[in-house]
């Protein structure tokens, strides 16, 4: 069995790993000198990461999840951040921060940071912030990607 420091490891480099997808992404898309596409994957990160930091700021200025025997999980926060981004811009991106989520999280509450209602409510908050405007955002992509090249397998999700 892996020792508490190890799994404290692999925790601390989910959310920097997946931010480090989304880069990669978007570089991508820079590389192939498509800068719509370019720019829309790194404006629909940057939006989901104010949300999951902003709605910290929230917490800490309301005491909103005090307030409910809860802790605001940053953690949970970022992760759901970076799916709803991942999502949005690339398939197999998509499914594999949702495939990490699922490990993530069990880990999360093995490792003692948040409990489950913790983790819950943040995902819910941060999910209905996050992820209906990346969901708009992809169908922006794809409209562009399509009316500019005629073609729906010209769209520049990955």
């Amino acid at each position: 069995m892996l020792s508490y420091e190890t799994l404290d490891r692999i925790a601390d480099a989910h959310n920097p790993l997946l931010g480090l997808v989304w880069i990669a992404l978007v570089l991508r898309a820079l590389a192939a000198r498509r800068w719509r596409t370019g720019a829309w994957r790194a404006l629909i990160g940057l939006y989901t990461l104010v949300v999951a930091y902003g709605m910290e700021y929230v917490d800490i200025a309301t005491g909103a999840w005090p307030a409910l025997g809860l802790d605001y999980s940053t953690h949970t926060a970022v992760a759901v951040a970076m799916l709803a981004t991942l999502a949005a811009i690339s398939r197999v991106g998509g499914w594999v921060a949702a495939a990490t989520f699922a490990l993530y999280v069990p880990l999360m509450l093995h490792q003692g940071y948040h409990g489950p209602g913790d983790i819950l409510s943040t995902t819910l908050v941060v999910g209905a912030l996050t992820l209906p405007p990346a969901w708009r955002a992809r169908r922006t992509l794809l409209g562009r990607a399509t009316a500019v090249a005629g073609s729906p397998a010209a769209a520049p999700v990955a």
